[in-house]
């Protein structure tokens, strides 16, 4: 992309970064962390979501607080939809000081209507399952798909994990994974 002359925007970072995390490269994601500062995007909230997301999708929990901190410290606006990959850490002591409980994790959740991707809700539903509120995750899941979402394979994972006491809803999860193609 710098070779053939364009310029980042504020976009650019959070499609590479997702790609850095689904290929699992740290090391590429601490490179691209290191031109963002280079080039003076770390104070972009989007630069900075993007970086708070991959750290958090490569389970390196300390930078990703560390960013967040280093965010709301050097006054970047951060949004609602900044938090949701934290929601993944939510069995973690540092996220519980963070939202205080699950309560405000998912007032943040529910004000991040406009910003939700099917990250965001998978991250709400790992969360419901880490604390056995079964209930909440399977009503979650039937809500993702009322507001158009595709389940993804992680997606069914999660739910699997909500109903593994109820066999048959299980098994029913698991026939679903089948015909969409997913296992």
């Amino acid at each position: 992309m710098k070779r053939r002359g364009f310029q980042a925007d504020d976009y650019t970072f959070g499609s590479i970064l997702k790609g850095v995390a689904r290929a699992s490269r740290y090391d590429l994601g601490q490179q691209v962390h290191s031109l963002i500062v280079k080039i003076g995007y770390e104070r972009n909230v989007y630069a900075g979501s993007a970086l708070l997301d991959m750290y958090a999708e490569l389970g390196d929990r300390d930078t990703a607080f560390w960013l967040l901190d280093w965010m709301e410290k050097e006054g970047v606006m951060v949004e609602d939809g900044t938090f949701a990959p934290l929601l993944t850490f939510l069995d973690n002591d540092k996220f519980y000081k963070l939202t205080m409980q699950l309560h405000y994790a998912e007032g943040v959740f529910d004000g991040a209507v406009g910003t939700r991707d099917l990250a965001t809700w998978n991250s709400t539903l790992a969360a419901y399952v880490v604390h056995d509120k079964d209930e909440d995750a399977f009503n979650l899941f039937l809500e993702v798909q009322g507001f158009g979402f595709e389940p993804d394979i992680y997606t069914y994972t999660c739910s699997i994990s909500a109903c593994f006491e109820v066999k048959n809803l299980g098994k029913s999860f698991h026939a679903l994974v089948i015909k969409r193609g997913l296992e």
